[in-house]
């Protein structure tokens, strides 16, 4: 019995060094290629429609796998912005069909640009429904339409009240059991660019929505900060953010994360 949890304990420790390894080892990449493009991309769909996302998606495919994302994003957002606001569930439509026309196209990111931009438009026009949780709890969504939106929710509260964590840790532990995680995801990544490099903070922060919830939430909430922290190019202060997680298990999976997001398109 004792040599099997040696032999754990050691296979454990191995998985956390090569870990550690990928993820030191790579030289963050300037962002700044990224975030022009999804403005860029974000503009062109905007004007253009459905038909310019192949093309102007190409660069982006050329960079990596985490710049890809972030176009897509913009391409979600410049759909919204062809179709129209209320028309979110067309706009999504035409995420799924890039995704059959290129199978590499990030189809998820692209539908969390169209909620991203509904967010942030959020200045309601007569008639439209008023209720917290709306476009998200729109009766017969799918549920990959669902989560995006849900995760980009808690921007409502940032556009104007940047740092009232309350309100967004309240929207999130209110919204549907099924959509919570995706919903802490969200305000995880929001809080994420606040933190302006600073490890307590962010730490502190975490801490605060675990206290307010549950103790998941705060390795959740430092996993999501990893991720977005290695997406925007800092994969030292992504790599701490990791080794902060309480459990062995949550830092395996932290790292299993930014694995995903150096070596594929989720």
């Amino acid at each position: 019995m004792n040599n099997n949890k040696t032999l754990k304990a050691l296979f454990i420790t191995a998985v956390l060094t090569v870990i550690v390894v990928l993820i030191s080892s790579i030289s963050a990449q300037p962002r700044t290629f990224a975030d022009q493009s999804e403005q860029k991309i974000r503009s062109i769909i905007a004007e253009k429609g459905p038909s310019s996302i192949e093309g102007t998606m190409e660069g982006c495919y050329k960079q990596d796998h985490a710049t890809a994302r972030v176009c897509a994003r913009g391409s979600g957002e410049g759909l919204l912005l062809w179709f129209g606001r209320e028309n979110f569930a067309t706009a999504a439509a035409a995420c799924e069909n890039e995704v059959a026309r290129s199978a590499r196209f990030p189809r998820f990111e692209c539908i969390q640009g169209i909620f991203k931009e509904h967010t942030l438009s959020a200045t309601r026009a007569p008639g439209t429904p008023q209720d917290t949780y709306y476009p998200c709890d729109v009766k017969g969504m799918p549920e990959l339409w669902q989560r995006a939106c849900y995760g980009q929710l808690p921007l409502a509260f940032y556009k104007n009240v940047r740092n009232d964590k309350t309100r967004g840790v309240a929207l999130c532990a209110e919204a549907p059991s099924a959509n919570q995680a995706a919903c802490f995801d969200g305000l995880a990544k929001m809080l994420t660019p606040l933190m302006y490099g600073d490890f307590t903070e962010a730490k502190r922060s975490c801490t605060e929505i675990g206290a307010a919830t549950n103790a998941a939430r705060e390795e959740e909430c430092l996993i999501s900060m990893a991720v977005e922290t290695y997406a925007q190019g800092d994969s030292d202060f992504s790599y701490r953010l990791c080794e902060a997680v309480g459990s062995v298990n949550g830092r395996v999976l932290c790292g299993t994360y930014i694995q995903r997001a150096m070596l594929s398109s989720f």
